[in-house]
Parts: C-alpha cells; structure tokens; sequence
C-alpha cells in the first residue's frame, strides 16, 4: 500500500509539474502579446522616450527567455520592426 501511494503521489507531481512546465509559455506569450500591444501605441516612439523602452523591453525579453527557457521570437521581431520605423 505505501509503494502504491508513493508511486501515484510521484505520478501526480509530474503531471503538475509538466502543467506548470507548459503553463509558463503559454503564461509569456500572452504577456508578450500586450507588450507588443504597447510598444504599437504612437506615445511608445516618440523621443527620448524610445531608447528607455528599447531598454526596458529587452530586459523584459531576457526575463522571458529565463522564464520560458526558450527563445523569445515573437517580440524580438516587433522590436526590430518598430527600430526600423523609428530609424
């Protein structure tokens, strides 16, 4: 009996954990998503202001690829877009 209830409490922490796992992607991609919203508004180009939100959104970009350990690719393309407009 406790080899059986070892055994399922194992089972049940790896299904959690493979939810968790495939959670966090799901999780950025959606936070992804309204960046890229924001980084759209015509306020996000305007001045000085650009090369702070350059800054900021790769640090958030950083923190993404560490939280999703994979390659953010989605918001990397928007920013070179947007750098491209504003230059």
């Amino acid at each position: 009996a406790g080899a059986a209830q070892s055994e399922a409490e194992v089972e049940l922490i790896e299904v959690i954990h493979k939810a968790l796992s495939d959670g966090r992607k799901l999780l950025f991609e959606q936070v992804e998503g309204r960046i890229a919203s924001l980084l759209s508004a015509p306020s996000a180009g305007e001045g000085e202001h650009f090369l702070q939100v350059l800054e900021w959104t790769h640090c958030f970009i950083s923190c993404g690829e560490s939280f999703c350990e994979s390659r953010v690719t989605n918001l990397r393309k928007h920013i070179s877009r947007t750098c491209a407009s504003f230059f």
